[in-house]
């Protein structure tokens, strides 16, 4: 829905020929959340994105039981076959390797800067690769499902080194956790990509007053400004029919502003890319806040009934098996 809006990402340049991944990087278990490598040229401070050693043993064990039965046409085999084809093309376009920078030179090319890092297709590599390493090991322990000693001690060995290694990431991960929701308001602070792209340079960070044109004096009593809310009571001594007032908010479509009466007032967006609405006598109060389109609670609902039915699913499926 928002894509289409005029962001500053759609007209930034792109980084797709120059932030390809290693493949030294593509398996690595022991990496920091630093994000200071961001492009191709160094190992140094390695970027927070990784398959893990522990994909890579899944995919080995995937691999060769693949091919000791390699006569057995099952289901399983078939979905991690099927995943792990999609894995490998995945890694092939975040790699070194793929030819990005002749496609940014077509016509086509502008489409993709919007992408800006060549590494974030380990992500789908990471969801698609994940399960063919899960049936590789989960054949490991039907092999050995006779002996449940050495069954139990190759899953908790499998578990521990899991969940050691992730400690080791999100030790790093913690401390950013101390930062407010107020550095969203700071531009400062952000890569401001996805801001209007008016207000690219010409605010360093959105104030917590309402500025009004100077045809108008108003006196505001009882301001509030929320994350993404702000509301005020108004009295207006003087105006023009050109009067206006911008709120202290980014213009994003599907916010709602209404006066006093209720009433909803249309807003337009700024130079400096904040939200503008007209001033008139009558005007004694504002309020502003944004509320979500009604097809993402649709889109929430759909998952939700979906994530229930396979739960259902899967419950009648075992108690018939």
């Amino acid at each position: 829905q928002y894509h289409k809006l005029n962001l500053i990402i759609n007209n930034c340049g792109s980084d797709l020929d120059r932030s390809g991944v290693y493949i030294s990087q593509m398996f690595a278990s022991f990496v920091t959340n630093s994000g200071y490598n961001q492009f191709t040229g160094s190992t140094a401070n390695e970027m927070p994105l990784t398959l893990g050693t522990i994909t890579l043993i899944g995919l080995l064990l995937f691999a060769y039981y693949l091919y000791a039965n390699r006569e057995q046409k099952t289901k399983l085999y078939a979905i991690g076959k099927g995943c792990l084809l999609i894995g490998l093309l995945s890694l092939f376009i975040s790699s070194t390797f793929f030819p990005w920078k002749p496609i940014l030179d077509t016509a086509w090319g502008s489409r993709f800067h919007a992408i800006q890092y060549t590494w974030r297709f380990l992500a789908l590599a990471a969801a698609s690769l994940s399960l063919s390493a899960a049936i590789g090991f989960y054949q490991v322990i039907c092999y050995h499902k006779e002996d449940n000693k050495r069954t139990s001690c190759s899953v908790i060995a499998l578990i521990g080194v899991i969940i050691f290694s992730s400690f080791y990431f999100m030790d790093s991960c913690i401390p950013l956790e101390s930062d407010s929701k107020s550095i969203a308001e700071v531009t400062r602070e952000m890569d401001q990509l996805y801001l209007p792209q008016s207000a690219y340079g010409t605010k360093d960070s959105l104030s917590k007053t309402i500025s009004f044109s100077e045809d108008c004096v108003v006196d505001v009593a009882d301001l509030t400004k929320g994350y993404a809310e702000i509301s005020a009571n108004l009295h207006v001594n003087s105006c023009t029919t050109d009067s206006y007032m911008d709120l202290p908010l980014f213009c994003y479509p599907d916010y709602i502003i209404k006066d006093g009466n209720n009433q909803i007032i249309e807003y337009t967006e700024s130079p400096s890319g904040l939200i503008r609405i007209p001033v008139s006598e009558s005007l004694t109060s504002v309020h502003a806040y944004y509320s979500e389109p009604v097809i993402w609670r649709i889109c929430s609902l759909i998952s939700l009934i979906f994530v229930l039915y396979l739960s259902v699913y899967y419950v009648r499926a075992y108690r018939k098996r």
